[in-house]
């Protein structure tokens, strides 16, 4: 989260104010874990952390994911794309808590069937189920609820374009 001002530290800020013996400066962690070298960078160019002080570890679930697309076969992305009824038309897939996003999901559904090619898949939240869909998909042919045991990764393999909001699904997407 590069925009957090608790990661955002000035030179000044690092080191203790010579005029307040109080002040010991920004307590720093003695180690930070990120994610990548994006974040690391980040955290010593822009947030003047000590080098030594961040480490990049990756991140298991995600790695596991690029693992997973990596190893997809066209045959695993044709199966998945038929189980979210695109067929061969072009996949959207919406990965979101209905709760999160009930104010923006008609409007995008109605968008979406406005373009002849598209079918767009809800992947429901783990916290939720596809019935919170009902009512909103019904007489939408474009539209397929999946489940939440529904794989990930050959979803995403499969589609053209990730919609969400507030999901850490839409970092996987960005990332792989």
């Amino acid at each position: 989260y590069r925009h957090w001002l608790n990661y955002l530290h000035a030179p000044d800020e690092m080191a203790p104010d010579v005029e307040q013996p109080e002040d010991r400066g920004f307590p720093a962690p003695t180690r930070t874990l990120v994610f990548d070298g994006y974040a690391a960078r980040h955290l010593t160019e822009q947030g003047h952390f000590p080098a030594d002080a961040v480490a990049v570890t990756g991140s298991p679930r995600l790695d596991a994911l690029a693992r997973d697309v990596a190893r997809l076969t066209q045959a695993d992305i044709d199966r998945a794309r038929a189980a979210a009824g695109a067929g061969a038309r072009t996949l959207v897939l919406v990965a979101t808590k209905h709760r999160e996003a009930r104010d923006v999901l008609a409007p995008l559904l109605d968008a979406a069937a406005a373009l002849p090619d598209v079918h767009v898949a809800i992947k429901a939240h783990p916290a939720e189920t596809p019935e919170v869909y009902g009512s909103l998909v019904a007489g939408r042919p474009h539209v397929t609820v999946l489940s939440t045991a529904a794989a990930l990764a050959p979803l995403l393999g499969g589609s053209r374009a990730v919609v969400t909001v507030n999901s850490t699904v839409a970092l996987d997407a960005a990332v792989l």
